[in-house]
């Protein structure tokens, strides 16, 4: 989740980094046909998915009770510096997403009713930091991961009345809305269009 451009940034295995690519298009393959089947139900993930998913079942059960136990995880916001202010790695958040629901539906597909909403409190509490972000881009990416995660809860079964609650609560009116303002103050004071780092064919088209 640490931005690219952070020096501190430690560098993947690329073997690891390798072979992880094909999982996460797996993983975001099987939410998506899952969230988006007309009928009930879960289908098992696929091999590849499921031993995945079984081989690193400790890792993402510790990162379960990072996420469910502590704080919503936080990143620093400078608005100040406009367009050229760091946002958090959004790519990385919601491929780790992908993975939280795909682990979601295939505890559920187990018949792990307890497991798989434990997987979605994470997926939850990871994306609260988001939620509260005034910046436009991760109010989208955020509205984007509670549709993934609106289309889980609705194929699992007993699911607590808690989560019918919890997104009627949040509608994301307010802090888009504040996000809409944010991102109109930034255009307006930006009247250096350089600073905002944008593509030399772009900068011709808003300045013509």
């Amino acid at each position: 989740l640490v931005t690219r451009s952070a020096e501190d940034r430690e560098p993947a295995d690329p073997s690891r980094l390798e072979s992880y690519k094909k999982i996460r298009q797996l993983a975001g393959r099987y939410v998506e046909e899952q969230i988006e089947r007309t009928r009930r139900g879960v289908d098992p993930p696929p091999p590849e998915l499921a031993a995945h998913l079984e081989a690193h079942a400790e890792e993402l059960e510790a990162l379960r009770r990072r996420l469910t136990d502590g704080p919503p995880p936080r990143w620093e916001l400078q608005i100040e510096r406009l367009f050229s202010a760091p946002i958090p790695n959004l790519i990385g958040n919601i491929n780790l997403q992908k993975l939280l629901l795909a682990d979601a539906l295939a505890h559920g597909a187990g018949g792990d009713h307890e497991g798989a909403l434990e997987c979605l409190e994470a997926s939850w509490k990871l994306n609260a930091a988001l939620r509260e972000d005034p910046v436009l881009i991760t109010q989208l990416i955020a509205i984007a991961v509670t549709r993934m995660q609106v289309g889980t809860l609705r194929q699992l079964r007993e699911v607590p009345e808690v989560w019918r609650e919890r997104l009627a609560e949040d509608s994301f009116r307010d802090s888009f809305l504040v996000a809409l303002q944010l991102e109109s103050r930034i255009w307006i004071q930006a009247d250096d269009l350089s600073m905002m780092n944008l593509a030399p064919n772009l900068l011709q088209k808003v300045s013509a």
